[in-house]
């Protein structure tokens, strides 16, 4: 008996693990599809296990019962009402389809009931409540199998010595089902991270945080644009050398990152445009500019400039250097060429370098424009 228990205990776990290897593989498509198809594929997924885990019962002496909880609980405690209550719909009808004895009691306890308080504990203690945490998962499993089985006791002739009876097999299927998935759940969090943590580092300057030049070229080329007018803009600090000579490396990071918030602050302020940076190498930056005229982008550039001639820029101390704490202002020059063609790119990119070399010549803290 108890061989055959832990053996439908069992198939339960597997349609319950994999469904989590199925919902793994749709998450990996999340930046490829819609958003309402992962949500429907969701849906499905959740809906098919917990249909499959009604035709796989556990048996104890005479009565049957499921794992069915599980899926629906754990959908609903991270994806909230939209995809549970759908799945949930789905699910009891089927399971009204089946007819039967335990039909309604089954539906409302072992799975409304438990899918309604999990979104109560979502939306009212979501700031408490961590679904990884190994405390809030024991108290969410376990509210959910008292409402599941403590109707046994008021429900079924002797439904206090069958209660107890089911006891421990039933709490401690749903426990191990519950702890199980959740480990491959927090597995499948943790290298998701790291996957976008080695992409971000092999997409990005490190000092920075912008794109790094191979990664804006890749983001650029191809790129149809959202406005009419799209240009390039190479921009670079003047007399950096200097400064790092003068300051120290160190020093030299700090303004570059300083330099970096400024870029930022510039790009949100003129959010209408589409405007994306990048590292070229040093102490160079380049901008992929698009608007819909070419006054605004004239004005945009000319915004990156002013603010960054307008800045303080602090210098920590430095014994290596030789210097005191102190503030200083610097400036950059800039060179725009307009992408005439995008199949062309590097073209706009050499002759937006020429220009920045002119403005660097005409005496810097200046743009210079490409013809056309």
């Amino acid at each position: 008996m108890i061989t055959i228990i832990i053996q439908s205990i069992l198939s339960n776990l597997a349609i319950i693990i994999l469904l989590h290897l199925f919902v793994e593989k749709l998450m990996n498509k999340r930046d490829k599809w819609p958003k309402l198809a992962i949500s429907a594929g969701m849906v499905a997924l959740v809906s098919v296990s917990v249909i499959l885990l009604f035709y796989l019962p556990i048996t104890f002496h005479g009565f049957w019962v499921d794992l069915r909880m599980i899926p629906l609980l754990f959908l609903t405690i991270r994806w909230g009402y939209k995809l549970a209550i759908p799945a949930l719909m789905i699910t009891a009808f089927w399971r009204f389809l089946m007819g039967g004895v335990g039909m309604v009691p089954g539906i409302i306890f072992g799975m409304a009931l438990p899918v309604l308080f999990a979104l109560m504990v979502r939306y009212v203690c979501k700031e408490k409540f961590q679904p990884e945490n190994s405390k809030s998962l024991f108290f969410l499993i376990t509210c959910g199998w008292l409402i599941s089985d403590v109707p046994i006791i008021f429900f079924v002739p002797n439904g206090f010595d069958v209660f107890l009876h089911i006891f421990p097999y039933r709490y401690g299927s749903f426990l191990f089902a519950g702890y199980t998935l959740n480990f491959f759940i927090r597995h499948a969090i943790k290298e998701d991270l790291l996957i976008k943590q080695l992409q971000y580092y092999a997409e990005r300057d490190p000092l920075t945080g912008f794109y790094n030049i191979r990664t804006f070229l890749k983001k650029i080329e191809g790129k149809k644009p959202k406005y009419r007018y799209s240009y390039i803009v190479m921009a670079d600090i003047d007399h950096f050398k200097q400064i790092n000579d003068t300051y120290g490396h160190l020093n030299g990071d700090e303004i570059l990152k300083r330099l970096s918030s400024i870029f930022r602050e510039v790009k949100a302020h003129f959010h209408e445009a589409e405007i994306i940076i990048g590292r070229y190498g040093g102490e160079e930056f380049i901008f992929y500019i698009a608007a819909g005229s070419r006054r605004h982008i004239s004005s945009i550039v000319s915004h990156f400039r002013e603010e960054v001639e307008k800045t303080y820029f602090f210098i920590k101390e430095s014994k290596c250097a030789k210097v005191k704490r102190s503030k200083i202002r610097l400036t950059i020059s800039l060179g725009v060429s307009p992408i005439n063609d995008p199949s062309r790119l590097m073209e706009a990119i050499d002759r937006a370098d020429q220009c920045l070399y002119k403005s660097k010549e005409n005496g810097r803290n200046q743009v210079h424009f490409a013809d056309g």
